[in-house]
């Protein structure tokens, strides 16, 4: 297997308006997508989608949870080859407030 790659200036840093989002989903004037409790449970959050040359990549994500309601809440992240076919996929219980 390839190890990790160092990413150099390779890295890149996604914005809010590189992500596509739900009805009930917005962006405030910094760009920052809030899910706000008018949204639908389920997918809220998806993209940004770029091809890739195959090899390995190390994928870093920030969310702030601002507010915790009673009912369970969480994210999951995948990866998708194709466009279709789920690879894997991380399941984060949210469960307080604060940056993960």
């Amino acid at each position: 297997m390839q190890p990790f790659r160092d990413l150099g200036n390779r890295a890149q840093h996604f914005t809010g308006d590189a992500f596509s989002v739900v009805a009930g989903v917005t962006r405030d004037a910094a760009g920052k997508i809030c899910v706000g409790e008018q949204a639908a449970d389920g997918l809220v959050i998806y993209g940004p989608y770029q091809r890739l040359a195959p090899g390995r990549y190390r994928v870093g994500h920030f969310l702030e949870v601002s507010k915790v309601r009673s009912r369970k809440a969480s994210i999951e992240i995948d990866i998708v080859v194709d466009g279709v076919r789920r690879i894997a996929i991380k399941h984060h219980p949210i469960s307080r407030h604060g940056g993960s």
